[in-house]
C-alpha cells in the first residue's frame, strides 16, 4: 500500500512510519509535506499540520491539493471559533 492508500484507510500509524522516508527518498517532493499535514490534521495538531502543508506549497506552488487543505482546514478552525 502506499502512503497516500495508509490514509484514506485512517492507518494512521503506518502512514506516519513510511512518510518521513518517502521525505527522505524525494526532498523536492510536495506529496509527503501534504499527507503528513493530513495526518497531523487527524490527529487533532492544526499548527503541525499547516506547517506542512505550506511546506508542501513552498515545494510546489502548483500542488493544489496542499492548497486546498490549507485552505480547508484554516476554514474549518475559523468556524469553530
Amino acid at each position: 500500500q502506499t502512503d497516500q492508500e495508509y490514509v484514506q484507510s485512517g492507518r494512521i500509524r503506518e502512514c506516519e512510519q513510511l512518510i518521513p522516508q518517502y521525505m527522505q527518498k524525494y526532498p523536492d517532493s510536495a506529496v509527503p509535506h501534504n499527507l503528513l499535514g493530513i495526518v497531523l490534521e487527524m490527529k487533532g495538531k492544526h499548527v503541525e499540520a499547516m506547517k506542512h502543508f505550506r511546506a508542501a506549497t513552498a515545494l510546489d506552488a502548483g500542488f493544489l491539493p496542499a492548497s486546498y487543505n490549507m485552505e480547508q482546514y484554516s476554514s474549518l478552525r475559523e468556524s469553530v471559533r
